[in-house]
């Protein structure tokens, strides 16, 4: 009987537990995922620089530490280099470390715990057996931000593999990775300013050795996206011109640029405060007909680039012309003429029956404005039969002859 109610006694406990214990998560949902693994590092120089990436996610904070070994049995963490505790290992490399293999030991804030995956090191030796003759090194140019350019390397041999490498110095050099085409003859890689005079190089291995081709400098210039336009219009008289310019880069700075003898000789534009900026705006005058400009973008690592010239045309024209009139003896005749883009006007005459054209003299009233001329002539009986024109320099350098207006004298 008392073992019954022992029995019950504990039956009842155990159901309680039951009831209050928590349900248990989930450990995938914790635990640390590896979405890239470290590649194998081939083709890397004694006194280069090797690199081994590894990309993870979990739980918080991620923690990293690279491990070593020679065989891939006996690990040991990696204390000497300071990357060797984040997920971009970067050493250089040693004739010892040939064939030594690397991973990443990933720890989040829960305590979970994952290895990634071993890579291998190949260290060459620059007396490597007999490697592949170069017959085309790389070139060293100039490319545009966000833009792609290339670097092209040609070798003579069969069975070739390649492997590009980077320097920012010139005396360290790594592992391009982040590349499809490192690991071919031709390298394609988006310019970025920050990458102004790196120097790229190409490993090329044979079954015999391996050749190193020369460096070549890569120079990141701004990238124009937009050009100045060229304006050609009617001289504006006092209004304004406007000329833009867009680019890409980091830090940049414009300066406007002006010829006046045709691009012989260039002057640095410094009258308008819209001169330092991407969007030029400057007052009209008269002498600016024919100018050229450009603006000249400079990145943060003072690299240089011209825009395209952009050139200043005021061309004339008649718009309105004179007409004939007929006025009685004693009564002020007047001819008007609308023209654009004058830069000289001259009123002539001539007389019945004759060729030749001559200026009216400085006793006749003429007047001017900017877009229009008047000629005003006493009706006199002489007069009759006469005719008038205005002849117009433009600031084209073009002349301009209006039609001919002939005065009735009533």
């Amino acid at each position: 009987m008392r073992l019954r109610k022992i029995t019950a006694l504990l039956l009842a406990l155990l159901a309680l537990y039951l009831l209050i214990l928590p349900t248990p998560i989930d450990a995938a949902s914790d635990s640390i995922t590896i979405s890239r693994q470290p590649a194998a590092q081939t083709s890397v120089f004694a006194g280069n620089i090797a690199q081994f990436s590894v990309t993870a996610n979990g739980s918080g904070t991620l923690t990293y530490q690279w491990e070593s070994s020679p065989g891939g049995e006996v690990w040991a963490s990696i204390t000497r280099a300071t990357s060797a505790k984040t997920s971009n290992l970067r050493l250089t490399a040693s004739e010892s470390m040939n064939g030594m293999k690397f991973r990443c030991r990933i720890s989040d804030s829960k305590g979970n715990t994952m290895t990634s995956s071993a890579s291998t090191l190949t260290v060459l030796s620059d007396t490597t057996g007999t490697g592949p003759s170069i017959t085309v090194h790389p070139k060293t140019h100039s490319g545009y931000e966000s833009c792609q350019t290339s670097f092209t390397v040609s070798a003579t041999g069969s069975n070739l593999r390649y492997q590009w490498q980077v320097s920012s110095n010139g005396e360290s050099w790594s592992n391009l990775t982040n590349a499809s085409s490192a690991a071919t003859s031709h390298l394609v890689i988006k310019a970025r300013d920050t990458m102004n005079d790196y120097q790229f190089r190409c490993i090329v291995t044979s079954q015999n050795g391996s050749s190193i081709s020369n460096p070549a400098t890569l120079t990141v210039l701004p990238n124009i996206t937009r050009q100045p336009d060229s304006i050609n219009t009617f001289f504006p008289g006092g209004g304004t011109l406007e000329f833009r310019v867009k680019a890409s880069g980091t830090g940049l700075t414009y300066q406007w640029i002006f010829s006046k003898d045709g691009g012989s000789t260039w002057y640095k534009l410094s009258g308008p405060t819209s001169a330092t900026m991407s969007q030029l705006i400057i007052h009209a005058t008269a002498d600016m007909n024919h100018w050229m400009l450009r603006c000249l973008i400079t990145n943060a690592y003072g690299k240089k680039l011209a825009s395209q010239t952009a050139t200043i045309t005021f061309f004339s024209a008649i718009l309105v012309q004179p007409e004939s009139v007929a006025v009685a003896e004693g009564e002020n005749a007047v001819f008007n003429i609308t023209a654009r883009g004058a830069d000289t006007i001259q009123w002539q005459y001539r007389s019945p029956g004759t060729s030749d054209w001559s200026n009216i003299p400085d006793t006749i009233l003429v007047t001017s404005g900017s877009n229009w001329t008047k000629c005003t002539i006493l009706a006199e009986s002489r007069l009759n039969g006469y005719e008038f024109r205005c002849v117009i320099m433009g600031l084209d350098g073009k002349e301009l002859i209006s039609d001919t207006a002939m005065l009735t004298v009533q």
